[in-house]
């Protein structure tokens, strides 16, 4: 369990002023101020005017946690709730967990999300939330891995310039020939007009050999390069041949 802020409450958009501080210690010692811990979700099934959620806090000691205490930030299309609790127990002795049950009032969540101490969690279709995961957050995966959004990802996994084009020559669903044309930041001339004073020669071609490794992970280069044919993928016998031999070169 991540350990929030010391006596200061996580809230949204960055560190909220005005939090408790600890006073100096003294010559004679003192009880410590409670450490304050996140609950950690585990599951939320969807009520009338909010949620049910069952938490995992520390456990083990009578002071190893305190009540739980929950913020709920709403906004237009999400409501913030921050789950949290105290515990003046920070020793080794604490070093189970037990599960909770806790209501949250959140009022109408039709069409909304929920951000649970920052984890996004979208409707499931059957009464509850399932938490959000990447490579598409709350959005369903589309079932073509050849899709444009698959490809679109991983453009986010790997350096790129951000002034970019792209064709797919071959996707089979398990294997991607993407080639890539690109230029450094500021080169891309605007509609119509000529390239910008300094970017003459500076775009870059080059011909991606990638895998499609897990629904989380996407699309993984596995080998690049310009010329045609096999010869860039020479290093992946998987590799089908028949999704490059006929390639030319870049």
């Amino acid at each position: 369990m991540q350990l929030l802020a010391f006596l200061s409450m996580l809230v949204l958009g960055g560190c909220a002023g005005g939090g408790g501080t600890a006073g100096p210690s003294t010559a004679g010692g003192g009880t410590a101020p409670p450490a304050v811990y996140q609950a950690d979700v585990l599951s939320v099934a969807a009520q009338a005017s909010g949620l049910d959620l069952t938490v995992s806090v520390r456990a083990g000691q009578d002071d190893c946690a305190g009540d739980v205490v929950v913020d709920v930030q709403p906004a237009a299309d999400r409501v913030y709730v921050t789950l949290s609790y105290e515990s003046t127990d920070t020793g080794a002795g604490c070093g189970d967990v037990e599960q909770r049950q806790v209501y949250v009032e959140t009022g109408d969540l039709a069409g909304k999300q929920i951000v649970l101490n920052g984890n996004t969690w979208g409707a499931d279709g059957a009464g509850g939330f399932v938490e959000c995961s990447p490579p598409f957050g709350c959005d369903p995966r589309p079932a073509d891995r050849c899709d444009a959004a698959w490809i679109e990802y991983l453009f986010t996994t790997v350096e790129v310039a951000p002034d970019r084009s792209y064709e797919v020559q071959a996707c089979d669903g398990a294997w991607l020939v993407l080639d890539i044309d690109s230029v450094p930041d500021g080169c891309a001339p605007p509609a119509g007009e000529s390239t910008p004073a300094g970017c003459a020669g500076a775009a870059s071609s080059v011909r991606w050999f990638a895998a499609f490794v897990d629904e989380q992970a996407g699309w993984d280069v596995v080998a690049s390069g310009v010329e045609g044919g096999c010869a860039p993928v020479a290093g992946v016998p998987a590799f089908p041949n028949e999704l490059c031999a006929s390639l030319p070169p870049l």
